[in-house]
């Protein structure tokens, strides 16, 4: 018996089959973020470099912790480069590629061997009478499939960019927070120290008064009881500084922060607000908003996906068939197709309908909160700014004047010891206000910087 031969169109029929199945898989494209916003463009977000990453690896250098004094830019540019959430969602944006390429491959063919009438009796002896059978088979889907679903795969990768995006501006806002409400906590720290120095001096004053005989020794435990008060309130400001402190590391990942203090103006304010129509055009860069271009659009490019499955995938396969016992061959053609009888892909097709109106209702939404948003953070800087200055103005000087009044007709025996502390009491709450008055523009500030994406500038320090 002669070994087997293949037949000489065998071997190029096969050759044009493989070609056909390797298709043309899609490239990498372009794995980036969209272009940064104006806020906080000037400093360098974390992003991961192109290429496989193994499993675990972070491929981030370490930031390197401040020591001393930190301010707003430093504290900006470390926490756009070690936030560990920021860093979550730069590798969100490279796992989108990753599905993106995937979704552009084709299917794998198939090769398959069949031995039939071997091993059995007679003439059906050993493999005398065996005929054998060696397909290749490929799957070809219809429709457009592959490349809809490329698509659809593509505009999730620029939604997660877009994701990536907000994110940044996230991380740039929630560090400007914490570095103001930093600044307040040390300027209330403040007001607590020179409170404390306040009731020292005026404990000594009263005792002195006392053993001249000009007071009762009832004032001079009023002033002891009130030095212990501030004791008290000096012990929680520096708790609360160093909350505050805590928060702000936390932004670039340090649990345990490294510097002392922080250097900003913490006074300065917009010498002019911008109105408020202005601010609503600018809501267009949002990137929480920008995204629902890139949304409508995968919404729809997914219902094309699901009425592509309308189409059945064709099974296109051939080969080659021996037959032992003739010493024969002959070529073997496989066609299949399935009858789209019951399944149409219905339920996936009214699935993408109703997610593309849901669309349009999370959009219309989207835009609704981002606009009462802007509403309310603007009304609280309007009157934010407006007590600010009118603190500067006209509260702290007065209360500064009538504690001086009040101390100096103390030591002149003119006022009692009530009228001072009343004066002091009034003061320290002033002051203490004015530092929340201040904290509460800055919050303000940076909402609507966050929902506009841009900086507000210039602005001028308040004495």
């Amino acid at each position: 018996m002669s070994p087997w031969k293949p037949h000489p169109f065998l071997t190029p029929c096969l050759a044009v089959l493989v070609l056909l199945s390797a298709g043309c898989a899609g490239g990498p494209g372009s794995p980036l973020p969209p272009p940064p916003r104006a806020l906080g463009s000037q400093y360098q977000a974390f992003f991961p470099s192109r290429g496989r990453a193994r499993a675990g690896e972070s491929r981030q250098t370490p930031v390197r912790a401040p020591r001393g004094a930190v301010t707003l830019p430093g504290a900006l540019a470390l926490a756009l480069m070690g936030n560990p959430r920021l860093q979550a969602f730069s590798w969100e944006v490279r796992a989108a590629e990753a599905r993106r390429i995937q979704a552009g491959l084709l299917p794998n063919p198939e090769v398959s061997l069949e031995i039939e009438e071997f091993g059995g009796s007679g003439e059906r002896a050993a493999f005398h009478g065996a005929q054998t059978t060696l397909t290749l088979s490929q799957l070809i889907q219809l429709g457009g499939k592959r490349s809809k679903r490329e698509k659809v795969a593509a505009l999730r990768r620029d939604l997660a960019g877009w994701d990536y995006e907000g994110e940044r501006l996230n991380v740039y806002a929630e560090t400007a927070r914490a570095f103001y409400d930093l600044l307040g906590a040390q300027e209330r720290l403040a007001v607590a120290e020179e409170s404390l120095r306040v009731a020292e001096n005026m404990a000594a004053l009263s005792a002195r008064r006392v053993r001249a005989g000009k007071a009762s020794p009832l004032e001079e435990t009023k002033a002891a009881l009130q030095l212990a008060v501030s004791k008290v309130a000096l012990e929680g400001a520096r708790r609360d500084l160093d909350l505050a402190r805590k928060r702000l590391s936390a932004a670039w990942g340090e649990a345990e922060p490294g510097f002392e203090r922080a250097e900003g103006d913490f006074r300065s304010l917009l010498p002019e607000l911008p109105s408020l129509e202005n601010l609503r055009a600018r809501l267009a860069a949002n990137p929480d908003l920008a995204r629902w271009k890139g949304e409508m659009d995968l919404r729809k490019a997914a219902l094309d996906l699901a009425e592509a499955g309308r189409w059945p995938d064709l099974t296109l396969g051939g080969g080659v068939q021996r037959y032992e016992g003739t010493d024969d061959q002959a070529f073997v053609l496989q066609l299949s197709l399935p009858l789209m009888v019951f399944d149409r892909n219905q339920g996936r097709i009214m699935e993408a309908e109703s997610r593309l109106s849901k669309a349009v209702a999370e959009r219309k939404a989207a835009l609704l909160r981002a606009g009462a948003a802007l509403a309310s953070a603007y009304r609280s800087l309007k009157a934010a700014h407006a007590s600010a200055l009118r603190f500067e103005r006209e509260i702290l000087p007065s209360a500064g004047k009538a504690f001086q009044a009040a101390r100096a007709g103390y030591e002149g025996g003119k006022f009692d010891y009530l009228q001072v502390l009343d004066a002091q009491r009034t003061l320290l709450r002033v002051r203490l206000e004015y530092t929340g008055v201040l904290s509460s523009y800055h919050r303000a500030l940076v909402e609507i910087e966050r929902l506009t994406a841009a900086p507000i500038t210039p602005k001028r320090k308040l004495k």
